[in-house]
């Protein structure tokens, strides 16, 4: 079983992976060959949340290894070789791991460049997602293209009419619904909104998700597993929103990130549950003089609105993250209790302070949120008496 490491030392320590009913922090074990690594990162999880892939390295950005976590059993750095797949995408079996930009780990073919496939796209810009069985691929190109790619067949989504670029951003798991942000590099007549959110079903088509007549700008950066809902921002009568589309209820703007003082704040959702019951991302404060000033992880809930993830966290209980220097949160599982992510924690040992990677399980959001109110009261009180 996955051994518990204590939170300040830094090494294993006794008791298991916390339990569902009990907000506790895990910090993922250094599987051997990287041990001494300068850092470990954790970046996505299956939909149990049971299979977590990342990358191991040394400062500036060398040594960079693939590292595979069970947490119902073994953690193991993965050779490819030499080709760099860094696990930004992993199947729900985990047996395919998929890179940032033209690689992919099986656990059958090992590791492989997919540009040597004459169907891949010929200039590609990322990989967005991955389908449950790890088949298919999100693949945007440098031209503005969005392709569903296979080993034995690309498809490209077409662009919308008016329209000439698609930055597809979310896949979901069986591979049916995709997210993004369409845009023109052109001055199309009558086209009221030059970049605009999508929800795309394949065989069914484009939906536009309505934010309203004050809207400049929308996207969509994250889907569920499921398909039934999405997260991303939108810009209204000239304020950024966290936007929250669901199949049931449309488009609906949620809020916004709490900070005091004139800045901008861009949204970049990054994981939403089957149930839009919890989103985690994080925010980009741009002041005029400045540039971006604040680069925060935040959680949204229906009932507590988007917050702080540190506040988050604490609310919960979790008084460990209180200690973390910068931190991300990076996957959720399908049914939001199990949340990834790479924190820079000190050892009190050496006094040297590195980044390790994460796994926070919570309880459901609709059993936490009868509890969170009165946490997060204290919290507030807590920070303005500090």
């Amino acid at each position: 079983m996955l051994k518990k490491v204590c939170p300040a030392a830094l090494v294993v320590c006794a008791g298991i992976i916390p339990t569902y009913g009990n907000p506790s922090v895990a910090y993922l074990p250094r599987p051997e060959g990287a041990e001494t690594a300068d850092f470990i990162k954790a970046l996505s999880v299956s939909g149990d949340g049971r299979w977590i892939a990342g990358y191991s390295g040394d400062k500036p950005f060398t040594n960079l290894k693939l590292v595979r976590w069970d947490l119902m059993g073994s953690t193991e750095v993965i050779d490819t070789g030499e080709v760099q797949v860094l696990g930004a995408f992993i199947s729900d079996d985990g047996q395919t791991i998929a890179g940032f930009t033209d690689s992919r780990w099986t656990a059958i073919g090992g590791a492989e460049h997919l540009t040597s496939y004459p169907n891949f796209p010929e200039f590609p810009r990322d990989i967005r997602g991955i389908t449950s069985d790890g088949q298919k691929l999100l693949i945007r190109d440098e031209d503005g293209g969005a392709f569903l790619w296979t080993s034995s067949s690309s498809t490209q989504i077409p662009a919308p009419k008016g329209y000439d670029n698609v930055q597809a951003l979310g896949l979901s798991s069986d591979g049916q619904v995709t997210v993004g942000v369409v845009s023109t590099n052109q001055a199309a007549a009558g086209l009221s909104l030059p970049q605009r959110a999508f929800v795309w079903r394949d065989g069914v088509g484009y939906e536009f998700p309505d934010t309203g007549s004050g809207t400049t700008f929308s996207e969509l950066r994250a889907v569920s597993r499921d398909g039934s809902c999405a997260a991303g921002e939108a810009e209204v009568d000239g304020v950024n929103q966290l936007l929250i589309w669901t199949n049931d209820a449309g488009a609906e703007l949620v809020g916004e990130y709490p900070f005091e003082g004139e800045a901008s704040i861009e949204y970049n959702a990054s994981a939403i549950a089957d149930d839009a019951s919890i989103v985690i991302g994080d925010v980009d404060i741009y002041e005029a003089t400045l540039g971006v000033v604040e680069d925060s992880p935040f959680v949204w809930t229906p009932s507590t609105g988007v917050l702080p993830a540190r506040d988050y966290l604490l609310s919960l209980g979790l008084t460990e993250v209180e200690s973390w220097g910068v931190f991300e949160l990076t996957g959720l599982s399908a049914d939001g209790t199990t949340i990834i992510g790479t924190a820079l924690v000190s050892d009190p040992t050496s006094g040297q302070a590195g980044y390790s990677a994460f796994a926070i399980r919570v309880p459901s959001p609709s059993v936490g949120t009868l509890l969170l109110g009165i946490s997060l009261a204290a919290v507030r009180r807590n920070r303005r008496t500090d």
